[in-house]
């Protein structure tokens, strides 16, 4: 995916978790934080039902979603 379209790119370190606890570490990118984690969901493998359990915009800060 280029990044160079868009005005001011995210980019940023996702930790996905799936429901049997298996966890994918990926990287994702778009013009807000929404599309950088879809796009991040998008590269997980395809077989599992993923969800974003934290992310980090390449800071000491990682955030988590509240289930």
């Amino acid at each position: 995916m280029a990044l160079r379209g868009f005005a001011n790119p995210i980019a940023v370190r996702v930790a996905l978790e799936c429901p049997d606890g298996e966890c994918w570490l990926t990287v994702g990118g778009g013009a807000t934080l929404e599309e950088a984690l879809e796009s991040a969901l998008k590269g997980a493998p395809a077989q599992k039902r993923w969800r974003v359990a934290g992310w980090n915009e390449y800071s000491d800060e990682v955030r988590r979603y509240s289930d």
